[in-house]
């Protein structure tokens, strides 16, 4: 079997022409309120709707319960914390790091939702929040009355 070594071309795709490196700064960029510093990790979350509730799952591996937050304001909820660096670099020899560390944000639009009932629950590096739904007002008959 004969292999053939190939150059490297500098002929830009269409992909790069219209959209160049700005584009992978765009869709990779921090989220609104986010600092490059927040940004730097964000655990991922699952969201579910339920028939009564939201269930917003986090995974925190790493995280103390302590360091974490919860806040609803305006119709956003807010998550934040953060994961301390274990290694102190006069002592350890770290060869490779490549698990973040950090604060971090997430936020949610929760329109719609009981904030009354909000529970949260964390164990196993896994942060639940239950979002129950705001019962659904029934529209008022208006009785007319005759003049």
């Amino acid at each position: 079997m004969k292999y053939e070594l190939t150059k490297p071309t500098n002929k830009r795709s269409m992909f790069d022409v219209f959209f160049g490196d700005r584009f992978y700064d765009d869709f990779f960029a921090p989220s609104l309120g986010e600092t490059n510093e927040m940004a730097a990790w964000r655990p991922a979350v699952d969201i579910v709707e339920q028939e009564d509730k939201y269930v917003i799952k986090a995974d925190l591996p790493g995280v103390d319960e302590k360091d974490v937050s919860i806040e609803v304001k305006d119709g956003v909820l807010t998550l934040k914390g953060e994961r301390s660096n274990e290694y102190k670099e006069e002592k350890d020899n770290v060869y490779r790091c490549e698990r973040s560390y950090g604060s971090f944000m997430r936020s949610f639009n929760i329109a719609d939702i009981n904030e009354e009932k909000i529970d949260a629950q964390y164990k196993d590096g896994i942060l639940k929040i239950e979002l129950p739904k705001a019962e659904q007002k029934k529209p008022k008959k208006v009785a007319i009355k005759k003049s």
